[in-house]
């Protein structure tokens, strides 16, 4: 069924009617606005800051220390002697703050060759975790993770030794005359002592 010509006309006759009207309510109507401005801009991550705790745990490590390091019979492999060895340790907070740097020489004797290697101590604060990754300059490295309690901290690491992959676990603790640290490595057996530091500054 065809529209009417009295449709048709009267649709031309409004057409007529409201285009003036609505030409001038869009020369009166205000500009948009740019959609940048009308979405709200989402917050800013925040910049994330250096550890309060990790802070106040190494404050007592910081410095430079003078050690005797003592290595367990077998640590160099079976039948290889207990021995003592001194070394230096210089701990500095370093990267703004997020790390602790630690650069450590253990001292050539006729025994054992000199030993270089460089610490890094860190914070996770999502798992409330300190964190360690250690270098030498023996091809060695060690990376782990775990919990300040007091004074001190038990790291859990994996790591590659001479050739090996190995787990490690090492052990850092303020004392009232110095420091101490404690490194065990688990090769397969179990955890085993390898060495113990005791410094002073």
């Amino acid at each position: 069924m065809r529209a009417s010509p009295m449709i048709r006309v009267c649709g031309a006759c409004l057409l007529t009617l409201l285009l003036p009207a609505v030409a001038g309510a869009e020369d009166k109507a205000p500009a948009a606005k740019p959609a940048a401005a009308a979405a709200a801009a989402p917050a800013a991550s925040p910049m994330p800051k250096p550890s309060a705790d990790l802070e106040a745990f190494m404050k007592g490590f910081e410095g430079n220390w003078k050690c005797d390091t003592k290595f367990a019979a077998n640590a160099f492999g079976p039948g290889s002697p207990e021995m003592t060895v001194k070394s230096t340790v210089k701990i500095k907070k370093d990267l703004d703050g997020f790390w602790y740097r630690g650069d450590f020489e253990l001292k050539k004797t006729k025994a054992m060759p000199g030993i270089k290697g460089y610490f890094f101590v860190g914070y996770d604060p999502g798992a409330k975790q300190a964190l360690i990754t250690t270098i030498d300059g023996m091809g060695g490295l060690a990376t782990g993770s775990g919990a300040i309690s007091g004074d001190s901290v038990t790291f859990l690491e994996d790591g590659y030794m001479s050739g090996a992959k190995v787990k490690s676990r090492e052990t850092m603790e303020k004392r009232q005359k110095g420091l101490y640290h404690k490194f065990e490595v688990d090769a397969g057996t179990g955890f085993q002592l390898v060495g113990e530091d005791t410094c002073q500054k």
